[in-house]
Parts: C-alpha cells; structure tokens; sequence
C-alpha cells in the first residue's frame, strides 16, 4: 500500500508519540505525532481495511490487525517514525479462530478463546511470536485458563487478570520462550470497567458508573499492591508508547503520566487529536 510521505524523519524528536487514527466503517486513517507539550500533528492521510477490532503495536513500529470476525488469521504493517505505513504480511492463526489478541512483550502476543467445560466458561490460549518481517507464528502448546473478561500486559511479560462478574482477580507471566507461569496470587476487586497499563508495572482502574480511579502494580514475584486512589468521573483513558495516558474529558482531552506513587504528573492539554475515531499510539 502506497501512502503519502509524511514529515522528514530527522524533524521527529524521540520524545515523539506516534499515534493512528482509524475509522473501521470506511477504512479511512491518519497518522501523526503527539509533542510532550500536547501538541497533536498530522502525518500523512490513507486507507487501510475496513472492520479491524483490535489494532496493537508489538515492537519497532511493527503493528498488528485482528478483526474477531476472521479471527484464524492476523495482518501486520509497520509505521515509520514518520507515519509512514507499510503493509506487511497476513499470518495463519491455525486451528479454530480467537476471540481476543493481547500483544505482550519481546514480540509475543496472547491468544484467547472462550469454551465451555462442564457447562463452566474457560479460556484456551496460546502465545505468538512476531518476527521482524512481521511475520507471527505460534510458539506455545495450549493453555487452558479460568474465564477472564479483562487480561492486561503490564510489562515484562507479567500478565493481570480480571473477572468483572465475579470480580476475581490474578496475575501469570510468560516467559521470552512463550511458557505460561502462574504466579500463585488471586485477589477480589472492586467493580471495574476499565483495566490498562502501560507496561512499566503499574496499572489504571477505572469505573465508568462512578468514576472511581485507582492505580496498583504488579511486584516482580506477582503480587499486586494498591497505589492511589481519586474520582475521576467518567471519561476514557489510552496509553501511549512512551508511558502516557491520554485523558479523554467531554470538556477537552489531557496527558499525563503516572508517577511512582500512582499520581498522574506532567499534565497537559492535548490539541488537534481526532479523537472521534480510533486512536492507537503505534510507536
């Protein structure tokens, strides 16, 4: 797929987030560059396919593409750090279709389904690879799981796992070869609608009803412990690649990150962002 140019790659600063617009009606997106000072610019304007339901970066600006419907097969591209997309290559998933892509860490994605087992629900999954050609190829046997309605990577492979009907939690890690551990620890939580992280440990909770935030991490041997807690009313959050979250307010849109008391710190206001699409920082 040929796309616009888009800036000089030697006028991005490092400290650069590169983000993609996407409307998955029409196919139609944008990429651009989010500054440290909240100022969102536009790269370049093209169109990928239609219906894509999750859209995650795996490493270097490689970015995958699954749609729930085709779930046997997963698309790949790479996002220059000029927004300059180049379309890859489309993997075999094998076997059954997934219901759910969770791109971890080292090039390694979990995949999930839902089955049921003695009229319970479980999830089966297995872990990918993507190599740097974007090519993805499953590494692991299959792992069956309890039924999780949220699992996020919170970095280094360390894995939380959410239960909003029960409110049951856990936390696994996989290893660089793709080996799932279980790390021993279960919790109960609060309700909460919203689990992210942005992979340095440490973890958003969020309650749309109420707009109850509050912020944990995951410690190296797999315990979780509470940070922070504040209202934050009902708003949405998306990570960044580079350890930030923006803040989508009915009234304007923020970034900050979290600091390592769980406060978000380095506040500012975020400009020409289209947020009324799809918004995946890419690299």
């Amino acid at each position: 797929m040929r796309v616009p140019t888009g800036i000089p790659t030697e006028q991005i600063e490092s400290t650069d987030e590169i983000w993609l617009a996407y409307d998955g009606t029409t196919g139609a997106a944008t990429t651009g560059r989010l500054a440290p000072d909240g100022t969102a610019t536009d790269f370049a304007h093209f169109t990928l396919d239609r219906g894509w339901h999750s859209i995650q970066p795996v490493m270097n600006g490689i970015t995958l593409f699954w749609a729930s419907g085709t779930g046997s097969q997963v698309s790949a591209g790479v996002f220059s750090p000029a927004g300059v997309f180049t379309d890859l290559v489309t993997s075999s998933l094998g076997g059954d279709g997934f219901h759910r892509m969770l791109v971890l860490h080292a090039g390694l994605v979990m995949w999930t389904r839902s089955v049921q087992e003695n009229g319970q629900y479980r999830l089966v999954a297995v872990i990918g690879r993507v190599f740097p050609d974007g090519r993805h190829e499953v590494v692991s046997e299959q792992y069956l799981l309890d039924f999780w309605t949220h699992i996020v990577h919170v970095g280094g492979g360390f894995v939380l796992f959410y239960n909003s009907d029960s409110r049951s939690a856990a936390t696994g890690r996989v290893t660089a070869q793709g080996a799932f551990v279980d790390l021993g620890h279960s919790y109960q939580f609060d309700p909460w609608t919203t689990l992210l992280s942005t992979g340095d440990g440490t973890v958003l909770l969020h309650n749309s009803a109420d707009g109850l935030l509050i912020t944990g991490r995951v410690l190296a041997d797999g315990s979780f412990i509470d940070l922070h807690t504040q209202f934050f009313g009902q708003m949405r959050f998306i990570p960044t690649t580079r350890g930030r979250y923006v803040i989508l307010r009915t009234a304007d849109t923020l970034a900050a990150r979290l600091d390592g008391g769980g406060v978000f710190t380095d506040t500012v206001i975020v400009h020409g962002l289209p947020t009324q699409r799809q918004i995946v920082f890419v690299r």
